[in-house]
């Protein structure tokens, strides 16, 4: 009996060293690996200045774009109607009437930060908390392209040209009514947020919406096929105050009647001088 119980100990400590053995990494197997597709997605991120925990949800954006790169597009909108976007003292206004409409349309949340990923309902909500972000994106990510856009800004001082062309991925993918929309966002904006208790003056800023080129939810553009893409040509000034290298042209493609987001592309504005 006393033979067979250390013959256990032994046997069990042989397991343990075992199980501790480090594996090289390229011998190891990962096992829950997603299998992206070709999607872009768009978080759109109702935030504040008064919001106290909008400076995490920020950071876990910022996560998100790490790990997704250029398929993910973030876009901070500062409502106008919400409490938590009027200025006093020192804070910028970053209030936009725009934003106020995709706002409204989403429900007014009164709770900040909330984000709305691709114009999609997930269980039934379009209002994600950013705990769930991740997983969100996630599930769009899996789904495979079904339009391309090519979009191309050229500035002289404050003024742009913005060139964007709107192809199918395939004559299979063609969807018989498709919006474009087009937004002005501007990074680097050094101001007053609270964060967490303490107020700070020198928070940056990122992926802050300034406008919408076309009206808000698009302008109604010719059906693209492969062989036969649609183009949409327009031109924009940026205010004065607004950093032109600083600032991000949005190009958003909606499905019109559900206002679904197809894809998405940002491309930054380089400023040139005449």
């Amino acid at each position: 009996m006393k033979h067979n119980f250390l013959s256990l100990i032994v046997a069990c400590c042989l397991l343990f060293v075992a199980s501790c053995t480090v594996i090289p990494e390229d011998e190891r197997i990962i096992h829950g690996e997603i299998d992206y597709g070709t999607k872009s997605v768009l978080l759109v991120e109702f935030t504040g200045w008064k919001c106290v925990n909008c400076p995490d949800a920020a950071k876990v954006a910022h996560q998100l774009l790490d790990l997704h790169g250029d398929n993910l597009v973030v876009v901070g909108m500062h409502p106008d109607g919400s409490t938590w976007t009027v200025p006093s003292g020192t804070a910028l206004d970053f209030r936009t009437e725009a934003a106020g409409v995709y706002w409204t349309h989403f429900g007014s949340p009164v709770s900040f930060p909330i984000g709305v990923i691709d114009f999609h309902e997930f269980n039934g909500s379009y209002l994600l908390d950013r705990n769930l972000w991740a997983s969100s994106v996630s599930e769009r990510r899996q789904l495979n392209q079904v339009a391309q856009l090519a979009l191309q800004v050229t500035a002289a001082n404050n003024d742009l040209t913005i060139q964007t062309t709107v192809s199918a991925e395939s004559d299979a993918d063609i969807i018989d009514n498709v919006s474009l929309i087009l937004w002005i966002t501007e990074d680097n904006i050094v101001g007053l947020q609270l964060e967490g208790s303490e107020p700070n003056p020198e928070y940056v800023h990122n992926h802050v919406f300034r406008a919408a080129v076309t009206p808000e939810w698009g302008v109604d553009i010719t059906v693209p096929t492969v062989e036969n893409p649609s183009s949409y040509d327009t031109t924009f000034t940026l205010q004065d105050g607004w950093v032109a290298n600083n600032c991000n042209v949005v190009a958003v493609l909606i499905d019109k009647q559900t206002k679904e987001v197809l894809t998405v592309k940002q491309v930054p504005v380089v400023a040139a001088t005449e």
